[in-house]
């Protein structure tokens, strides 16, 4: 496949799932667990874009935008990186450093456009919520959500039209000791990233299965892949037995003629 072909076959697709992402409330499809495999099935490689997906999400765990706060576009980053690493042959361990370089960068590119290009639509909205022109603003609302991700779209076309060899060139530019700082870093962040979910989720009741699943998989040998079957029945357990309490308390209720007959 040629570059201009990549680029513009990578660039296609992550227009999709911009515009995606912009009309179906944020529905974490950007992410690189679901962007990599599938970019990977277009350009022929299933396989290595579903081991980049799970690295990289791992790479990006818990690194989500919140409000105009994008600490990383793991949405570029995953893209690009894929693409490279399918259409020119950039090996595994380089994708991986890469992508937190361009998540990075591509965060402050992200921020930026949204800054200057969404900021030209509010004087326009004003005048419209002005005049009660509902028809106008919705009008307005779409078009400035589908023309949105073209300026990162041309980012992610001229990134990968300039191939492996310009990136490889700027990475060859930069001392050895960045790179090793930057492996480092990419190491840590899937321990920070779990640490900011488990911040979010921890409770004293989440704790016990915590510290079930540490002990299995540290004292009983029990592999992930194995921990997230027993995980699954241990959600379904909860959730069967959430709706069947829910039930029962329906049916009491109904049968005594509410609340205050049955406690009453």
């Amino acid at each position: 496949m040629s570059a201009g072909t990549l680029a513009l076959t990578t660039a296609l697709v992550y227009l999709a799932f911009s515009e995606l992402n912009q009309f179906w409330a944020h529905n974490f499809a950007t992410r690189p667990i679901v962007v990599c495999p599938i970019l990977g099935i277009v350009l022929g490689d299933a396989a290595t874009g579903l081991a980049l997906g799970a690295s990289l999400e791992l790479l990006f765990m818990g690194i989500t935008n919140i409000g105009g706060s994008i600490p990383s576009d793991v949405f570029i980053a995953g893209t690009i990186v894929t693409a490279l690493c399918i259409g020119t042959g950039l090996d595994y361990e380089t994708a991986v450093v890469l992508a937190a370089a361009i998540g990075a960068v591509s965060g402050i590119w992200s921020v930026t456009v949204r800054i200057i290009y969404q900021g030209m639509f509010v004087a326009i909205f004003e005048r419209m919520a002005a005049k009660g022109d509902v028809k106008g603003y919705n009008r307005m609302t779409i078009l400035a959500n589908a023309t949105n991700p073209i300026f990162s779209t041309l980012l992610v076309y001229v990134a990968i039209a300039l191939g492996a060899d310009a990136l490889q060139g700027i990475l060859a530019s930069i001392p050895a000791f960045i790179l090793d700082g930057l492996s480092v870093a990419a190491g840590m962040m899937p321990a920070i990233g779990l640490g900011l979910l488990m911040n979010m989720l921890w409770s004293g009741k989440a704790s016990i299965y915590f510290f079930f699943g540490f002990a299995a998989t540290v004292y009983l040998n029990i592999n992930m892949t194995f921990m997230v079957v027993i995980a699954v029945f241990i959600t379904l357990m909860q959730v069967y037995n959430e709706l069947d309490l829910r039930n029962r308390l329906k049916a009491v209720g109904g049968s005594n003629g509410g609340e205050d007959d049955l406690f009453g």
